[in-house]
């Protein structure tokens, strides 16, 4: 079984991860690089 709060849990970790992705101009460098 999933549990929806881990499924939202990914997708907000997802577009948190992606929105800094745009944030720093979409080089997959400091995309990859961010932890």
């Amino acid at each position: 079984m999933f549990d929806c709060y881990y499924l939202l849990h990914a997708m907000l970790l997802l577009l948190s991860d992606a929105w800094d992705w745009v944030i720093d101009g979409g080089s997959t460098e400091s995309g990859l690089i961010t932890y």
